[in-house]
């Protein structure tokens, strides 16, 4: 149990740590403010998400969290494996 915390706190404290924290507040805040009725939104919850995501857990943009559409996915597949991007 001890060496668990212990990797978690080395987890918070990484990338990859602040990468999914990112994620999860930008994937948190879009699922409550899709809530409907809007009177069961939680507004105080989405606005204090916002807070901390803009001020504190901001290393990166929101784009980063978003599907790439198909059309890119492919353009990025073929850079990565050293293909030219213009390829069709």
């Amino acid at each position: 149990m001890y060496a668990e915390k212990q990797h978690a706190k080395r987890l918070l404290k990484s990338q990859r740590g602040i990468l999914i924290l990112c994620q999860a507040f930008h994937h948190a805040i879009k699922a409550l403010e899709s809530v409907e009725p809007s009177y069961l939104k939680e507004e105080s919850n989405i606005k204090d998400m916002k807070l901390l995501r803009e001020h504190i857990f901001n290393q990166f943009p929101a784009e980063v969290f978003e599907p790439i559409e198909p059309k890119n996915r492919e353009m990025l597949l073929r850079i990565h494996k050293g293909g030219d991007f213009n390829e069709s």
